[in-house]
């Protein structure tokens, strides 16, 4: 028989195993401790962000004048994948994207630079340089808090940006630090148009004095009372005054017309264009977001610290409060996920104490797991794996997995140690009963657990977002199962040669119930097989039955990228007409807060922005917009979910706010996912040239998706509510009057839209101050009579006004435009009432068979269904490949080929089970789901492998003692057929088949029901993060026990019909003999 030299070194070098089981422990203890906690694994995509700021420009003139000039240049960028695009009003904003695997650090210089060599080609009104930054999830904030101190905003913007600000900044893994509703001091300069006009003063006259009054420049170096100095001319203002008292022009009697004299100069405190409020308070909000590598749960603590320690430095005149934590999130989900582990771990253990029916078994097994747990900690640390719900999933599902080594190889060492002779007498001793224990299954249990390892290798390897979410959890599932094999052929014989005692085998224990049911089962499993091997053309049609049922089940499923989750938290945008001023719309905005108020008491906290979106992707603002962050009170703590909540809220501010468009997002991971795949839900973005057939045609679409009872809202990307009133002026007539048209486009930019003209050092604070250049232009009307008032300088020393060169029309627009890869795109988004967007889908594609895309328009998936067609097409091919490799290793062991096929035939047989479970707990297929299918792809043979094993090890050992006794000689080239009679080679095949399969069911359903009983806590859990891994635990828990259940049967027929073909081959069998029975 054969011995195994693993168990051997195992036994023999019990103390070197010794220190290692406890480095093993030290070193997982610490590794555990020392790994980053987080909610789910980094979802960074390789993004860069442009932000481009041209005030008081239209959509169209940011598009030409910034978009255009950009796109252009970016498109050649290397390693360049893709490139969207938003013109909006004095605002533009590109995202690059690059291939997958580059690090958007390396290639942020390369983009600053282009934007460098570009602002020749930019417009000179645009706010400084376009601004490249990284973009991905680590914009998003880990942690908010509002801020009050009393009714100077201004004061306590400068306490937060001085004092609070810079210690946040040092915090470890702390990217950047926002700041909202603060206010921040400047030189506010108001030109007075009439005083203006009275005294002849141009506007641009003003702004270019104060550009030259300001100045301080190097002038190398000269020699001063005998040594050597620097030179440096210094003209800036010393004072406020000396900015008052600047000279601006002269009257015609030479009296010196000062800077004061025409306009109102002040240190005044600038706020945002947008407002923040909380119950109608005003409040500065500060959020907080991380680097990929910082630690949620450590930079919230230190967070909450320094915001205690400010509140007791000020004595509470400074009080802080949170609005979103996600280290609570992150706890709380974790919490859940391990509750369900251990819960699962103490199901298993159970399980097995059941079958066994010994506490020394029980125990040696149940330390399989934290040693296993240990290893793959420890391989986490080193790969760089968070500890998150999904890497912790990763090991719940392997739970089952990790203790099927262990069982297979104590199952068949219990077998030699309880082997006694005609006298009752153990045959073996214990340290022989493990080495030929271990050596009789080593081949299968490595040929398993490689199989259930080897089907994550092209999940691994899959790029982009579904590629980064799946990494975690099939990474650590390889570990956790590696770990497992390691622990089962080392640790398990060392610590069944310390439980067990030679003299153990001599004692006779009392078969418990369970085992006695066992053996009842085994018997009636014998049969059964019997019956399965005389009727197998009955079999075969069954099995065919049930592929065909497989493959109808499929029809029933529905697709979504992730499930949908309830982190506790949503938000509400509002987009009001384009005619709204600021005032209005926080007028709405306090009303829509009173209505959340209303109808949600599981309210905790919410923060309004009124002239300003809370969309992730929203870099500007705009006085008609507004929106709401609501945060809940945890899931334990309230009835409703937060699907229920924003339900009631769309239709209830729908009802009240009829003249609004309003939607009402989920927060947390679905925010995440929304940000990631440009807004989420259901979306269609149209391509082409014309902006205007674009827009009637998604417009179209729109009003379809509004009557569809799945659609909650509808809305368009881009809509003609934009108003402008364009002062066209004619080139021809300026060029005769001698006035250059920069002269006249600056003038109106610094009257209407105000202009800063350098920086103001205070010497007695320290402190640096913009210097605003504006006008009381932005308190009138803007119509004929304001141009009248407006006086431009011609060169011939003229005044003409800005009435008599331009006339004001007032035109419509488009509120943005945007470029998919430079081409012009506006896209169809829908708020649908369930996770999958495949129905609606469907009704949108005949939507567009019937009524068919204008010429030169295209269309592409936009929302959920382009991250699923990015990713599922990706991961079906990570699926057959899993499966080819699954083969390609039974193939390297048997070293056959119709064997492993064989085996293989096993997987299509899980699917039923997966789509009943999906359907019994209502989940969707998504690519967690999925990744349950690749799981089972590796899990669901190892019961064959196990089981055609230990047939053929029968089948041999059967006919070699039949042949020795005979006298026939034994051909180690396994060239043995035909050296038997038929009627003997169809018994013993019949009777191992039987004997063998029979043999392997108790290893076969404990390994099956540790699994399937261990991931029920996960397939029904709730709360927090729940519903990401519960669908992987269903799936499992499906399709492992149905085909398990199929495969107890449908094995052994199936090899009998193969080996019996080889048999009737060899034998030219014409079907008149006779066979065993």
């Amino acid at each position: 028989m054969k011995e195994s030299k693993i168990s051997r070194f195992a036994i023999r070098h019990s103390a070197v195993l010794t220190m290692i089981l406890l480095a093993l422990a030290l070193f997982g203890v610490f590794s555990i401790y020392t790994t980053n906690l987080e909610f789910i694994p980094d979802m960074d995509m390789p993004q860069i962000f442009v932000i481009s700021i041209y005030p008081g420009a239209s959509a169209e003139d940011v598009e030409n004048d910034v978009i255009d000039v950009l796109e252009d240049d970016f498109v050649t960028l290397p390693d360049f994948n893709g490139m969207d695009s938003e013109a909006m009003n004095s605002i533009g904003v590109i995202t690059i994207t690059f291939r997958d695997g580059v690090n958007p650090e390396d290639q942020l210089n390369e983009v600053r630079n282009r934007i460098s060599d570009l602002s020749s080609s930019l417009p000179s009104g645009l706010t400084g340089e376009p601004m490249a930054i990284i973009g991905g999830a680590t914009m998003l904030p880990v942690v908010s808090f509002s801020v009050e101190g009393g009714d100077d905003t201004a004061a306590l913007s400068e306490y937060i940006t001085e004092n609070i600000r810079p210690q946040l900044t040092r915090i470890p893994g702390v990217s950047t630090i926002t700041i909202s509703g603060s206010e921040t001091p400047q030189v506010d300069i108001k030109l007075r148009l009439d005083d203006l006009a009275s005294k002849g003063i141009s506007p641009l006259t003003v702004y270019q004095i104060l550009q030259y009054s300001n100045l301080a420049m190097p002038l190398g170096s000269g020699e001063s009372s005998g040594r050597r100095v620097d030179l440096r001319y210094d003209g800036t203002y010393e004072s406020l005054d000396e900015i008052k008292a600047l000279p601006v022009g002269a009257t015609d009697s030479g009296e010196i017309i000062r800077l004061s004299d025409v306009a109102d100069i002040s240190v005044e405190y600038r706020g945002e264009d947008y407002t923040v409020t909380t119950e109608g308070q005003d409040v500065i909000v500060v959020e907080v977001a991380k680097r990929a590598d910082g630690n949620t749960i450590q930079i919230t603590n230190e967070v909450k610290r320094i915001l205690e320690e400010s509140e007791k430095e000020t004595g509470g005149a400074v009080t802080y409060h949170m609005i979103s934590d996600d280290s609570r999130l992150v706890i709380a989900s974790l919490k859940n996920v391990i509750e369900s582990g251990v819960l699962g771990i103490l199901i298993a253990v159970l399980v097995i104490f059941i079958f066994l029916n010994d506490l020394k078994a029980t125990l040696a097994i149940g330390l399989s797991i934290p040693l296993s747990c240990f290893f793959t900690f420890i391989a986490m640390k080193i790969a760089g794996i968070t500890v998150n719900i999904l890497s912790i999933s990763g090991i719940v599902v392997s739970l089952g997995s990790i203790v099927d080594a262990s069982i297979v190889v104590l199952d068949q060492v219990y077998r030699y140690f309880q082997d006694t002779d005609e006298n009752g007498n153990p045959r073996y001793s214990v340290t022989e009963s493990i080495y030929l224990g271990t050596g009789t299954v080593d081949k299968s249990v490595i040929g398993s657990n490689l199989t259930t390892v080897i089907v994550f290798i092209p999940v691994i390897l899959l790029s982009g977002l579904v590629g980064n979410l799946l990494h975690d959890i099939s990474l650590t599932f390889m570990i956790a199962i590696g770990s497992s094999l390691l622990v089962a052929m080392v640790y398990m014989p060392y610590l069944l040669r310390h439980f067990l005692k030679d003299s153990d085998s001599r004692k006779k224990k009392k078969d418990s119930a369970p085992v006695r049911a066992l053996i009842k089962v085994e018997k009636g499993y014998g049969r059964s097989l019997g019956f399965c091997l005389n009727h197998t053309p009955f079999i075969i049609v069954l099995a065919l039955m049930i592929l065909v049922l497989t493959v109808y089940s499929l029809t029933s499923l529905t697709i979504s990228f992730i499930p949908s989750t309830d982190n506790s938290d949503f938000y509400i945008s509002i987009s009001l007409p384009s005619n709204y001023n600021l005032d209005q719309t926080k007028e709405v905005m306090t009303k829509a807060e009173h209505i959340l108020i209303e109808n949600v008491p599981e309210l905790e906290t919410d923060i309004v922005y009124s002239g300003k979106s809370v969309d992730a992707l929203s870099f500007s603002s705009s006085e008609n917009v507004g929106g709401i962050h609501a945060i809940l009170v945890p899931v334990a703590e309230r009835d409703r979910n937060v699907h229920e909540i924003i339900l009631q809220m769309q239709y209830a501010l729908a009802s009240e706010i009829p003249d609004a468009k309003i939607e009402v997002k989920n927060g947390g991971f679905d925010y995440l996912v929304g940000y990631m795949s440009g807004g989420g839900g259901y979306g269609i973005t149209f391509l082409g040239e014309d902006e205007e057939v674009l827009y009637e045609y998604a417009e179209d679409l729109k009003e379809f998706l509004e009557k569809d009872p799945e659609v909650i809202s509808a809305s368009v990307s881009s809509t003609y509510d934009s108003t402008s009133a364009v002062m066209d002026a004619s080139y021809e007539y300026l060029s005769s009057l001698g006035i250059p048209n920069y002269e006249a486009a600056m003038t109106t930019a610094i009257l209407f839209n105000g202009m800063d003209t350098g920086i103001f050092h205070d010497p007695d604070s320290g402190n640096r101050y913009d210097i605003h250049l504006s006008s009381d232009a932005t308190d009138r009307p803007v119509n004929q009579s304001l141009l009248d008032s407006i006086r431009i300088n011609t060169q011939a020393g003229s005044v003409v006004t800005m009435d008599a060169i331009s006339e004001m029309d007032i035109e419509t627009s488009l509120s943005s435009i945007s470029h998919t890869d430079r081409a012009v795109s506006m896209t169809v988004s829908a708020q649908i009432t369930g996770e999958s967007t495949t129905a609606l889908s469907r009704r949108v594609a005949q939507y567009i068979a019937e009524h068919p895309m204008p010429d030169g328009v295209s269309s592409d998936t936009g929302g959920i269904d382009e991250l699923i067609a990015d990713s599922l097409g990706p991961l079906m091919q990570a699926l057959a490949i899993s499966l080819f490799l699954v083969y390609m290793v039974i193939v390297l062991i048997y070293e056959r080929f119709d064997q492993p096929l064989l085996i293989m035939l096993l997987v299509p047989f899980c699917v039923i089970g997966v789509v009943l479970s999906l359907a019994v707990f209502g989940s969707s297929l998504s690519m967690v789901s999925l990744l349950g299918v690749v799981t089972l792809g590796g899990m669901l043979v190892n019961n064959g492998i196990i089981m055609v094993d230990y047939i053929n090890q029968l089948q041999e050992g059967s006919k070699r003692e039949l042949m020795t006794r005979r006298g026939i000689e034994w051909d180690e080239d396994g060239k043995n057929i035909g050296k038997l009679s038929y009627e003997d080679e169809m018994t013993i095949l019949f009777d191992n088949v039987k004997k063998g399969t029979a043999s392997r069911l108790r290893p076969i359903l404990m390994s099956v029901l540790t699994t399937v009983l261990g991931v029920i806590p996960m397939a029904i859990a709730t709360g927090e993060g729940a519903e990401i891994y519960a669908p992987l635990g269903q799936v499992i828990m499906g399709g492992l026990t149905t085909s398990t259940f199929i495969t107890l049967f449908l094995m052994p027929t199936f090899y009998f019909i193969l080996e019996r073909h080889k048999v009737r081959k060899a034998y030219n069998w014409k079907g008149n003999t006779k066979e065993a029975n």
